[in-house]
């Protein structure tokens, strides 16, 4: 049997407290005859005296004391775990957005999984943002913020690669400049060519235009179209890797070539909440999984 007990350390802070046993066993919602009980047995057990008694007070010996301190460091720790564990979850919902469409797949998953362990959480999801728009409480993004008013984290680097069917002529080379998207279909996502990395950084720099430029609402579209030789596109290594042998496509690395990084870009007032950090670390875990084909 545990000679000290939760009930004690309450029975001693409480008669600290008042100075008076009547008016801890009402604090404690108990009789004085109870207490008085409770507190001789205690000292039996502890073979050392608590409580000075005298006519009109009690106070605690050196030893009451010791309890006291402990009481103090204790009960607080406990009331608050008890109230953190039967208080009702208020329902909360966070708005998520893409402006790097290629997460969307594997962001999906992990979203429904954290919908489950965290009831009282609902996801407004936004896939049609601009890295710009700062005015979520979340955002995968890859590019940098530079406004200095979100908390940004990395969650690792990658490379914009050319996807072509093998049947495609291009499929032969070891790279791609500028000059071999000039007589192709360029599959993009629905975002403004001025945005897409591959004309930032690639075409626009060279003065070419793609013979045709059609926008793809999803990466299962344009993989499935590439599959087919309808066009080309650029797409993130990661996203490419599980599906171009089944599919009979092929990465080829650009000339310059384009090396970005993951971000989850957090508001601040909802970086510390439970569901948003598990959601930082089970991405940061999916995505060094999808890297490991190339570290």
């Amino acid at each position: 049997m545990n000679l000290l007990e939760l009930k004690h350390l309450r029975t001693i802070h409480a008669i600290q407290q008042h100075g008076s046993l009547t008016k801890a066993a009402q604090s404690l919602a108990t009789s004085q005859s109870a207490l008085s009980h409770q507190l001789k047995e205690l000292e039996h057990k502890l073979s050392t005296t608590l409580v000075i008694r005298d006519k009109r007070s009690v106070s605690l010996t050196a030893q009451g004391k010791s309890i006291k301190v402990l009481a103090d460091e204790v009960l607080p720790k406990i009331e608050a775990v008890i109230a953190t564990l039967t208080e009702r979850p208020q329902a909360q919902s966070l708005s998520l957005g893409f402006a790097c469409h290629a997460c969307f797949q594997w962001l999906m998953p992990i979203c429904s999984t954290l919908q489950q362990d965290y009831p009282n959480l609902s996801w407004d999801i936004r896939d049609d943002v601009f890295e710009q728009e700062c005015d979520l409480d979340i955002l995968f993004t890859d590019e940098a913020c530079t406004d200095g008013q979100s908390i940004e984290i990395a969650l690792g680097k990658f490379e914009q690669v050319a996807v072509v069917s093998e049947l495609n002529p291009l499929a032969i080379k070891s790279e791609l400049c500028a000059a071999d998207f000039a007589d192709q279909t360029l599959l993009t996502y629905p975002v403004p060519i001025n945005r897409l990395d591959i004309f930032k950084q690639v075409l626009t720099p060279a003065h070419v235009i793609p013979a045709k430029t059609r926008q793809v609402a999803n990466s299962h579209s344009i993989l499935q179209m590439i599959h087919g030789n309808i066009g080309i596109a650029v797409l993130p290594n990661w996203l490419v890797n599980a599906y171009q042998y089944q599919l009979g496509i092929k990465t080829i690395g650009l000339k310059p070539a384009i090396t970005k990084s993951l971000y989850i870009r957090l508001k601040s007032d909802v970086a510390d909440l439970m569901s948003v950090q598990q959601l930082v670390i089970a991405s940061r875990d999916k995505f060094a999984t999808l890297m490991q084909p190339f570290q």
